[in-house]
């Protein structure tokens, strides 16, 4: 998603969600349940600041990206 959004969204999670003004409401990083609620308000803040229409969105459901298989 954050590749289709405009400017730099191209980075980790915790410099992705400063770009997006989404702070860590818990925990450190690399604790799951701190990741994971971060990566949950900065998908909501991603969704409603660029994709605010179904058409936006659909264009990325289902998309996985940079992943590896070894």
């Amino acid at each position: 998603m954050a590749r289709l959004c405009p400017g730099d969204l191209h980075h980790g999670l915790d410099t992705l969600a400063a770009k997006l003004n989404v702070r860590r409401a818990i925990g450190e990083a690399h604790q799951a349940s701190s990741d994971s609620l971060l990566t949950c308000h900065t998908f909501v803040k991603m969704r409603n600041s660029y994709f605010d229409d179904d058409d936006k969105l659909a264009r990325v459901a289902g998309v996985l990206t940079d992943v590896t298989v070894y």
